[in-house]
């Protein structure tokens, strides 16, 4: 778990030793993947229940606002989380000050992200997503009914 945060490899403060560092690392690691992977699961879920619940009665349904994307914001409960514990055992395991509010704020912002990301694209997939809000081309939408002579 070591790379999951890829860009921390040597710690923050130099009197701490890089084996309680990499403790540390794969302790916020290992919440941070299993916080994300339950939050993306939910939102996708949140989300497919929310669309297949939207009705559409008149064409103008289709442009209006899309509130079943605010199931995204689901992405701050591990940015939330992640970063609380992050500097929590940081003070716990590594009994050191330096450093600590820009190691959390990395861990939080990282999860936040990839947590966003990773829920966004598991909504594009195909059944998450009603086929009545997915993108159709015109043509393809309206078949030509041809000149009946």
């Amino acid at each position: 778990m070591g790379k999951f945060f890829f860009w921390m490899v040597d710690p923050p403060d130099p009197q701490i030793l890089v084996e309680s560092w990499t403790n540390f690392l794969d302790l916020v690691a290992a919440v941070s993947i299993i916080l994300i992977v339950v939050t993306v699961i939910l939102t996708a879920w949140l989300y497919s229940v929310s669309a297949n619940r939207r009705k559409i009665h008149v064409p103008n349904d289709l442009f209006a606002p899309y509130t079943p994307m605010r199931w995204l914001l689901l992405a701050l409960v591990p940015l939330i989380i992640t970063g609380g514990v992050a500097a929590w055992k940081y003070q716990d395991m590594l009994s050191s000050g330096v450093g600590e509010a820009s190691t959390a704020v990395q861990v939080a912002l990282w999860s936040g992200l990839l947590t966003f990301l990773l829920a966004y694209t598991a909504m594009l997939l195909p059944h998450i997503t009603p086929a009545k809000f997915r993108y159709r081309p015109l043509w393809l939408f309206y078949k030509n009914k041809g000149s009946k002579a």
